[in-house]
Formats: C-alpha cells, sequence, structure tokens
C-alpha cells in the first residue's frame, strides 16, 4: 500500500509543472514506450505468459468498478477470465509520458472492441501505467489504472 501510494505521488507531484521549468526529458522513453506498446500487442493476441513479463511482482491493477488487484498471480488470475471468453482489441493513444531517475508514468487514452459470446462491446477512456525501473535496467509495470468513459454510452451490437 506504501509502495503504491508513493507512486501515485509520484505520478501527481510529475504532473504538477512548477511556473516556466520544463519537464526533463526521460532518457528511457523509448523504452518505455515499448513496454506499452508490447502490452497492447500482446493483450490483443492473448498472450498471457508474454504480458506478465511487463509486470513487477507486486504490481497493482485498478479498475473502475472492482476492488485493486495486487500481485502478478492475482493480475494474472483476472487477465485469464477476462481473456478466456473475450477477443479484445486495443489501441492505447499515449499524451504523457515523463519520469526521473527509476519511476515514470504514461497516460493517455484508449479505444477498445470486445467480442464477447454475447456480441460487441466499445469501450473508451483513459489509462495511467506507471513504470518501474529494475536492477537489470529493464522497465516494468509497476501500477495500472483505467477509467471508463463509455460507460453511459456503451453499445452491445450482434
Amino acid at each position: 500500500m506504501r509502495k503504491l501510494s508513493l507512486l501515485l505521488a509520484f505520478a501527481a507531484i510529475a504532473c504538477a509543472h512548477s511556473g516556466g521549468s520544463a519537464p526533463k526529458p526521460l532518457a528511457d522513453i523509448e523504452l518505455i514506450e515499448h513496454v506499452r506498446e508490447d502490452w497492447v500487442a500482446d493483450w490483443n493476441a492473448k498472450r498471457l505468459d508474454d504480458i506478465m513479463k511487463l509486470y513487477e511482482p507486486d504490481a497493482v491493477f485498478l479498475r473502475p468498478t472492482a476492488p485493486r488487484t495486487t500481485g502478478t498471480p492475482a493480475i494474472r488470475e483476472l487477465f485469464e477470465n477476462v481473456l478466456a471468453t473475450n477477443t479484445p482489441h486495443i489501441a492505447f493513444h499515449g499524451i504523457t509520458l515523463e519520469g526521473s531517475g527509476n519511476l515514470a508514468y504514461d497516460s493517455g487514452t484508449y479505444d477498445e472492441t470486445i467480442t464477447t459470446p454475447h456480441g460487441v462491446i466499445t469501450a473508451h477512456g483513459d489509462y495511467l501505467l506507471v513504470f518501474k525501473r529494475q536492477s537489470d535496467g529493464r522497465w516494468r509495470i509497476a501500477a495500472q489504472a483505467w477509467s471508463d468513459a463509455s460507460n453511459a454510452e456503451r453499445s452491445i451490437s450482434r
């Protein structure tokens, strides 16, 4: 809980730009973008093992209408259940990617089409990925959150 609080506090501080000072570019920005794009490609292809390699062991996954999911075993189980009966196609549209030291965040919007046994669902909203650089230099997802702006206008078609 303390780690997540610190990570979210970092993201909030990083978002607050003081007058006249430009954010410093993150040297590893392309590596972090690559992690995001790998997540999208793996999710769309239902490659669960590859998706899970992108998370820290104690990662947190936050959904708009459900309790937090903590740790890769729980995240894996959630994703496995979702992907067992649904075929997603998601696209992330990054807006802000910044960081400092061993922490970074990526936020933007997403569009998703999900084929279910009952029809097709379209969704869109916002996402936030918090990354932490590992001791081997790789970036992994420490926290992931998303909103569902389409909830009121969600359409299911057959």
